[in-house]
């Protein structure tokens, strides 16, 4: 029997876009202690989840693609740099049930950079972060074994929305850089509508993972999910 092959997925803030949820940090508020600056940043998006406008409608379709189309011995493990929880009602909405589906490595979302609300279970949602934190505040160790430690047969990571420029999502390159083997040399698919973030992302991965292999994929999520990801089939990940 074939031995299993793991894609991680990770999402960025183009995906709580496509999903409607256009809710920004808001510029004032720096002068406050860090703790009341993180309390009124989880208020803002979960007021806007409320919102008639916003829609887990995209996660929903990608978890049903992957439920329908990925191939045999292919699981897809999902983490997040988003605050919200879109893709864990996405999750029970697309995958009912106690049992783990095949194509699944487990039934968590992994949040990188915290949730809106307290976190259930710390090897899942690591500490909050703030978009001004610096890069040595997030522990390297810590995150990696969160969301790596049990993908030893990661190859593929897919990145949606995320353009690695704020100090936040910048320092998950350099916590990448405490994982094992095979992550160093794994391929990623980088997908977002702007070209420009798209080269700069390539230039960062470039650096942080020098043995990686990056294809760029300039579509915003709901555009990539119209043409059922031809870079995934040419992969043998999706059929």
């Amino acid at each position: 029997m074939a031995s299993a092959r793991e894609v991680c997925w990770i999402f960025g803030r183009g995906a709580s876009l496509d999903c409607g949820l256009d809710w920004v940090v808001p510029s004032t508020g720096s002068e406050l202690e860090r703790d009341d600056q993180i309390q009124r940043t989880k208020r803002g998006p979960s007021k806007a989840c409320c919102s008639d406008s916003v829609s887990m409608r995209p996660y929903v379709r990608l978890l049903r693609s992957l439920a329908r189309r990925s191939t045999t011995g292919v699981r897809h493990r999902l983490l997040t740099t988003n605050w919200d929880r879109l893709l864990e009602a996405a999750m029970l909405e697309a995958v009912p049930g106690d049992l783990l589906p095949p194509w699944l490595s487990d039934s968590f979302v992994y949040h990188l950079n915290g949730s809106v609300t307290d976190p259930e279970s710390s090897d899942h949602v690591s500490d909050f972060m703030l978009e001004s934190d610096p890069r040595g505040r997030r522990v390297p160790r810590r995150l990696t074994d969160m969301a790596f430690a049990h993908s030893s047969d990661t190859h593929v990571v897919v990145c949606v929305g995320l353009s690695f420029e704020c100090q936040t999502d910048s320092s998950l390159l350099v916590a990448l850089r405490w994982s094992l083997m095979p992550i160093e040399i794994s391929t990623w698919f980088l997908v977002n509508p702007d070209r420009s973030a798209l080269s700069s992302s390539k230039d960062a991965l470039a650096r942080a993972l020098p043995r990686s292999t990056v294809h760029l994929v300039p579509m915003a999520f709901s555009e990539w999910l119209d043409v059922r990801f031809p870079e995934l089939v040419d992969s043998s990940i999706l059929a």
